[in-house]
């Protein structure tokens, strides 16, 4: 009996240790997630599959600010996210630890950003995810979004053990502008023209220029760049854009004109001006000329002159003459 008792308590300890092993290294293998901004739970923490989720939350209006990661003007969402004890343990490993993003409108991962490089303090990193009125109202029929996700390769052999999602209900965001901010939205018209409004919330009494993050410069600057780029224009946002009366337009310029107004409308002119297509005229051919005719050159045509009726007159006479003769000889 002692002895069952024994191999009881001992098998016991075995699976105790077992799982006690097990739970120490799913928290070495994986990061530890806690929100930045206010009004998310944190589902799954420590696990493969964390997931944040806001059902509610008000957003105030940020300056771009890349020294913490924040690069354009506008909303965050953030968490931290504290790297695997392994990782923490282990200089080598932290170095190789990568990271890679993909927001809710685009559909490729984007390149391995070094997560050693990118930390904000020992051993965490302080993610932001920007989110605006566009991308809600994209959403807004959706119960929920997910509006940007994170994976984490922490020892850097190329599988991401780790994904961070951050998912919204767009009817409960709640976007709070600063009474000293603008909206500037910028719409492309032309024949190269993308259908994509850009939005900007800005700083007013500065130029676009002054105020702009480094995305939104980006943007900008691509703009700018597009084949047949002519010009940017000042309008009312109720106005139509009529390429024909472009002379009566405001110009724009985003290093020198001041943001003063609460909204403003700005149209990209982008128009490529293409060569009229010309169809050549069918080259004329020359007349073919006709050899003259040379007296050499033997006439078959049949002959109708005073000749040959007097030559069939007298043909006829001799034949009836000859036939009068053999006539009279007969009788």
């Amino acid at each position: 009996m002692k002895k069952i008792r024994l191999i009881a308590v001992l098998a016991f300890m075995f699976l105790f240790a077992i799982s006690i092993n097990s739970v120490v290294k799913a928290e070495t293998n994986y990061g530890s997630v806690t929100t930045i901004t206010e009004g998310g739970t944190v589902n799954q923490n420590s696990t493969s599959n964390v997931e944040i989720k806001y059902d509610s939350a008000t957003l105030e209006w940020a300056p771009a600010d890349p020294d913490i990661g924040r690069n354009r003007n506008g909303y965050w969402i953030g968490y931290k996210i504290t790297a695997p004890s392994d990782v923490v343990t282990d200089e080598v490993s932290a170095r190789k630890a990568t990271l890679r993003t993909k927001s809710s409108t685009s559909t490729t991962w984007s390149e391995d950003i070094s997560f050693y490089d990118s930390k904000d303090g020992e051993w965490f990193l302080n993610f932001w995810a920007y989110i605006d009125e566009v991308t809600l109202n994209a959403h807004k029929d959706e119960e929920e979004f997910t509006l940007q996700q994170a994976q984490y390769d922490w020892n850097g052999d190329g599988t991401y053990e780790q994904t961070v999602s951050i998912i919204l209900n767009p009817e409960q965001i709640t976007l709070t502008p600063d009474e000293d901010t603008a909206t500037v939205t910028i719409k492309q018209r032309g024949n190269n023209a993308s259908a994509v409004d850009n939005v900007f919330t800005v700083e007013k009494d500065k130029t676009l220029d002054e105020t702009l993050g480094s995305v939104e410069k980006d943007i900008l600057a691509n703009i700018q760049s597009r084949e047949g780029f002519i010009g940017f224009y000042k309008m009312n946002a109720e106005d139509v854009f009529d390429a024909s009366k472009i002379d009566t337009y405001q110009e724009f310029d985003p290093s020198s004109d001041i943001i003063s107004e609460d909204e403003v409308t700005i149209v990209a002119y982008i128009n490529i001006v293409r060569d009229p297509v010309i169809t050549p005229e069918p080259e004329q051919q020359p007349p073919v000329e006709q050899p003259p005719v040379t007296t050499e050159q033997k006439d078959t045509s049949p002959k109708t002159g005073t000749v040959d009726i007097i030559g069939y007159v007298l043909v006829i006479a001799l034949v009836s003459a000859g036939g009068i003769f053999i006539i009279r000889k007969k009788h």
